[in-house]
């Protein structure tokens, strides 16, 4: 399913409180639509789950009903803008436990897919993808870097860069 390389639009950002992190989540929140995939990348504690939060809260869904799905896989949620499917791979034993979940058939549908633990599971992403990958440069801070593969998502990322 994943052939696709990056494209060259690859932006960094820096992240020095949590709030920054729901901002750049709620920023991504407005240009995303139907059918996009985010692949959430980085390790325990480093605000994968967090960024879910306030990505989902951007759309309309109370921050209290987005918690990790780390044991039951997957947690749907209707806002008002679409489906948000908020996946946790890390305790799947590999891609084909993540394909008889039927993770093709939802990154397929109209929702947005908010995915954590992505890297598992990059054989079977979508081409067309939004990749976030959250590196700890201090207590608070982190250095936060997506990727957009596909025409479609590049076009998604340029509306985050900054206003020159």
């Amino acid at each position: 399913m994943n052939d696709a390389t990056p494209t060259s639009r690859i932006l960094q950002f820096q992240s020095d409180s949590p709030e920054d992190t729901a901002d750049l989540a709620k920023r991504l929140a407005a240009v995303v639509s139907p059918g996009t995939t985010i692949a959430l990348i980085g390790t325990l504690g480093v605000g994968k789950t967090y960024f879910s939060r306030a990505f989902a809260a951007a759309c309309g869904i109370p921050e209290e009903q987005v918690v990790s799905p780390t044991f039951v896989i997957c947690h749907q949620h209707e806002s008002p803008k679409f489906r948000i499917n908020h996946l946790d791979v890390y305790r799947l034993s590999g891609g084909d436990e993540f394909v008889d979940l039927g993770a093709e058939e939802m990154m397929e549908s109209e929702s947005v897919q908010l995915i954590e633990w992505a890297d598992q599971v990059a054989d079977y992403l979508p081409d067309e993808r939004l990749e976030i990958e959250f590196q700890v440069t201090g207590e608070n801070s982190r250095t936060i870097s997506v990727t957009a593969y596909g025409h479609a998502m590049t076009e998604k990322l340029k509306k985050l860069e900054p206003a020159s």
